[in-house]
């Protein structure tokens, strides 16, 4: 799954104009740290949600895995989140720092926080898609950028 940031045109050829490879690196490097502490942010479970909204066969794959030591469940509250997917986020600078990546690991990380494959019962939970993150922060990028911009001039 690849999602753009719009608005970069801008300040992307400002900072071509000054030639210095280390400005994009540096912007890049913190954009995509920025972004993944974003998509880290794990929000408050829908009571319910899970029950009400899985097919059959996802209520029982739960179950085998909850029988299977796989995963925990406790009574009132259900799956006990296990923390893999805020920590299996990582990110990648490439091309001299004009491209970034934040990229979850885990098997699972589109069922939750991707547009395409997002179960019902995580959208009901209100889990942010890599989509939406990108939207809403797309603004703190372009001034993460702006920033290591004029950190170069004022040197």
């Amino acid at each position: 799954m690849s999602v753009k940031i719009e608005g970069l045109e801008p300040i992307t050829r400002k900072l071509e104009s000054l030639n210095s490879p280390a400005v994009f690196r540096r912007g890049m490097q913190r954009a995509v740290n920025h972004v993944k502490k974003v998509a880290q942010d794990y929000p408050e479970k829908a009571q319910g949600a899970f029950s009400a909204l899985a097919t059959p066969g996802q209520r029982a794959a739960y179950w085998a895995k909850v029988s299977s030591g796989e995963i925990q469940h406790a009574e009132g509250i259900g799956y006990v989140r296990s923390g893999r997917l805020k920590g299996d986020w990582s990110t990648k600078v490439y091309n001299n720092g004009r491209t970034g990546e934040v990229l979850n690991n885990t098997s699972y990380g589109p069922f939750v926080q991707s547009q395409e494959a997002q179960q019902p019962f995580h959208k009901q939970s209100k889990w942010q898609t890599t989509e939406q993150i990108a939207g809403r922060e797309a603004k703190a990028v372009v001034e993460i950028f702006e920033d290591e911009y004029n950190r170069e001039l004022n040197k």
